[in-house]
């Protein structure tokens, strides 16, 4: 549940924007809203990354091509920023994983499901507004509860995965090993195995990568 009024009100003004935009089913509005939050925060990390490179005094390379920059595309006409998100952005998110990692399996059938170019322009300038640093627990949280909905998880996963989102928050970054390692195996040793199919684990990992900050 998101506990800050003002994001909730930006994220319900999103969600409200997609449901008129054509993205009826709110899965697929989780699905976008996840995507272009993590498109977001590939270069806030770049710019974080930089900025802390500038004050050791030491040489910067961006990992992040130009391409591939909110800042860039996200500044293009509607129509321009439309069709480099489906024909650049999309296609080569996936190369920005290792190819094995669960994040390139995942993100290897992303799609870019917005269709109007108003819509998107609109979406990037609500998340724009967003303060996602700091009131990133609260996205999380929203994001953790919305993929808890899609699958209609019964109560045992349903609390696994609320321990892996405080795992999550406590880390920033979670790997498939972390499923089998403490305090995740307090709900059992055979818990991952037991609760969730391969295809699901994989998911579940490269759920959490699209909204590491």
């Amino acid at each position: 549940m998101l506990t800050d009024p003002k994001l909730r009100s930006q994220v319900d003004s999103l969600w409200d924007k997609f449901w008129t935009g054509g993205l009826a089913n709110p899965l697929d509005a989780i699905e976008q809203f996840s995507y272009l939050l993590f498109l977001k925060q590939l270069e806030d990390r770049e710019n974080a990354d930089e900025r802390q490179a500038k004050r050791r005094g030491a040489p910067y390379q961006s990992k992040l091509p130009k391409a591939m920059r909110w800042s860039y595309w996200s500044q293009l006409n509607a129509e321009e920023a439309l069709s480099h998100l489906k024909k650049e952005v999309f296609p080569n998110i996936v190369n920005l994983a290792a190819e094995q990692s669960s994040f390139a399996q995942y993100m290897r059938n992303a799609e870019c499901k917005i269709n109007k170019p108003s819509l998107l322009i609109e979406a990037c300038k609500l998340i724009d507004q967003m303060d996602i640093s700091s009131q990133n627990q609260d996205v999380v949280q929203r994001q953790f509860e919305e993929f808890i909905i899609r699958h209609q998880y019964n109560a045992d996963p349903i609390r696994f995965l609320r321990a892996v989102q405080s795992v999550f928050l406590d880390k920033r970054k979670l790997v498939a090993a972390d499923l089998y390692e403490p305090p995740l195996t307090n709900f059992g040793s055979d818990a991952v195995d037991k609760w969730f199919n391969k295809k699901e684990v994989v998911e579940i990992v490269a759920f959490t990568n699209l909204l590491t900050i």
